[in-house]
């Protein structure tokens, strides 16, 4: 009885464990899948910015435009979530550590493109974006105390022209989501009024 008893709790426990390898085999094989599919979206979305980018440097304005209106248009999106029409301003970026001839060049790129299109909304978002950025890079990381008067000067200038830009955007079409973002970093550079800034976000949710 005993040997039967044996060879029955045998025969009862050995398709459990058989079981759980083949669970734990397929959670191994569905996590390396996962793997496997977040690397190829990472160089996806890679391979766009950089294109995108190869688009910049070489003044292809036609291009950039085309490209910002097809991933606008579709409402594209990465993987994980990230909306194509970012990564194609951010794409646009100088670095921080670039010489000031670097940022000129970069500011004469967003102009030779503006007077190409415009009445482009990308082009015009673009530009403002780099202002923005070479506002806060004249800014630079420093606490408002350690900011020179130069430096403060040139963040308030270079902020007022996004601006402008910005508001000289708002009749075009089709509307850019990331104008609103944008205009909210300007809002927080230049401290607006919670009423003002209540206005911008309350526009901003009826393109929703």
């Amino acid at each position: 009885m005993r040997f039967i008893s044996r060879h029955l709790s045998t025969a009862l426990i050995v398709p459990v464990i058989l079981s759980a390898v083949s669970c734990n085999k397929k959670a191994i094989e569905g996590k390396r899948a996962e793997a496997a599919a977040n690397e190829v979206a990472a160089a996806n979305q890679l391979t766009f910015r950089n294109d995108a980018r190869q688009l910049y440097n070489n003044r292809d304005f036609a291009g950039l435009e085309a490209l910002a209106k097809k991933i606008r248009e579709n409402k594209s999106r990465f993987v994980d979530g990230q909306w194509a029409i970012e990564d194609f301003y951010s794409s646009q970026d100088c670095r921080k550590d670039e010489p000031e001839s670097m940022w000129q060049l970069h500011d004469q790129i967003h102009r030779d493109w503006l007077k190409k299109y415009p009445d482009s909304i990308t082009a015009r978002v673009a530009h403002a974006n780099f202002l923005i950025t070479y506002a806060w890079h004249a800014r630079s990381d420093r606490r408002g105390s350690q900011v020179t008067q130069v430096g403060w000067d040139l963040f308030r200038e270079r902020l007022a022209e996004a601006r402008t830009v910005l508001d000289k955007s708002k009749e075009l079409k089709p509307v850019c989501p990331m104008m609103y973002s944008s205009y909210q970093t300007i809002a927080l550079g230049q401290g607006w009024p919670r009423a003002e800034y209540d206005a911008l976000f309350k526009e901003a949710k009826s393109l929703e």
